[in-house]
């Protein structure tokens, strides 16, 4: 092979890289963006789950509302058969 040949093969070489490295690029910033998106996502699923534990305690409240309404409305059904 002749010098002018091997320098050809380089230039044939190095175009072949630069068009791979485009892809690859494009791969990087496309997982880049995958990486944002999972992160909002995640942070997302977090939010939610503080929401449905914040209304899990709210519901446990308001259970405990009602049975304190439910106990006194027996104690005025009491009084009331008392009075009676």
């Amino acid at each position: 092979m002749s010098v002018q040949h091997v320098r050809g093969a380089g230039k044939v070489c190095e175009m072949t890289m630069q068009h791979l490295r485009g892809p690859f690029t494009v791969c990087g910033v496309t997982m880049q963006r995958l990486h944002t998106l999972f992160a909002v996502c995640e942070t997302t699923m977090q939010r939610l789950r503080s929401l449905f534990t914040m209304c899990g305690m709210t519901m446990q409240h308001l259970h405990g509302v009602v049975a304190v309404c439910e106990m006194i409305m027996q104690c005025l059904a009491a009084l009331l058969q008392c009075a009676a």
